[in-house]
């Protein structure tokens, strides 16, 4: 078995002219691992790029998983993740797992956007108040 053409592109889409040092390392696992996150996913569900990737990065969050969420954060961008949502994402995590596990990424998305030349702060997009809030 190969990496399938359809998992290349979309690899590539993804993360544009990367190589993983895995596939020199781990081919077996990269192989396995890539046809089923860039082709057999994909092509299973009805989701748009944009709304896996919140789910993906959301998810990310909630296990905690600091290196991937940068990775996968970098895609987001390059699939049309605005950094709006992105920040919505990160900002409505707080809730559910609670600022002392959101404040890694909220630092980490700060410096994947500064890498990625995008100008903070963002505009506020605040919509409530303390009394419209609960």
């Amino acid at each position: 078995m190969a990496i399938s053409d359809f998992a290349k592109e979309y690899h590539e889409k993804m993360f544009p002219n990367f190589e993983s040092n895995l596939a020199k390392t781990d081919a077996d696992l990269v192989e396995i691992f890539n046809n089923f996150a860039f082709d057999e996913v994909i092509n299973q569900t009805k989701l748009d790029d944009q709304t896996r990737m919140m789910a993906i990065l959301a998810s990310l969050i909630g296990c905690h998983a600091i290196d991937e969420f940068k990775i996968m954060l970098l895609a987001a961008l390059n699939l049309g993740v605005t950094p709006e949502v992105v920040k919505e994402i990160v900002y409505q995590a707080v809730p559910y797992v609670g600022m002392g596990r959101v404040y890694p990424f909220l630092h980490a998305t700060n410096e994947i956007f500064e890498l990625s030349n995008i100008s903070l702060p963002l505009a506020s997009a605040k919509t409530t108040t303390p009394k419209t809030r609960l």
